[in-house]
């Protein structure tokens, strides 16, 4: 497409979600300067900075098996209490895990797996830790 189909469907875009002006100026930029690749980038690094003034810290939880809604919720809640943020999880499923599950968030790791339990117990019985 040309720049200014381009710059007329940004503009439809605009007016449909009710974007600001400033961020209608930063979408024509961009298709003028032929950097609208930079906006997945752009995007990404919005919603981290609105994540942080929210006070929501994202992570990923992989469980054994699916959760059911309630043991989501259940578990968001104890999470939310220990950290004091809202809490924003990718969900995975591990089988290897055997049971329970694990969380990354925020650089670190909690294993609440049984696959865990079982190499830690197996690492204190070879090396008497």
């Amino acid at each position: 497409k040309s720049r200014q189909e381009k710059k007329a469907v940004f503009r439809q875009i605009c007016e449909e979600l009710s974007l600001s002006g400033n961020t209608r100026r930063l979408l024509e930029y961009l298709v003028e300067k032929r950097r609208t690749a930079l906006l997945p980038h752009l995007a990404e690094s919005f919603a981290e900075e609105a994540h942080r003034r929210l006070g929501v810290q994202k992570g990923t939880l992989i469980t054994a098996t699916p959760l059911t809604e309630q043991q989501r919720i259940r578990l968001l809640e104890k999470l939310e209490q220990i950290t004091g943020a809202k809490m924003e999880m990718e969900e995975t499923v591990d089988e290897s895990l055997i049971a329970g599950f694990q969380v990354r968030l925020d650089g670190k790791f909690f294993d609440g797996s049984l696959r865990g339990r079982l190499e830690k117990t197996k690492e204190r019985m070879t090396h008497g830790r």
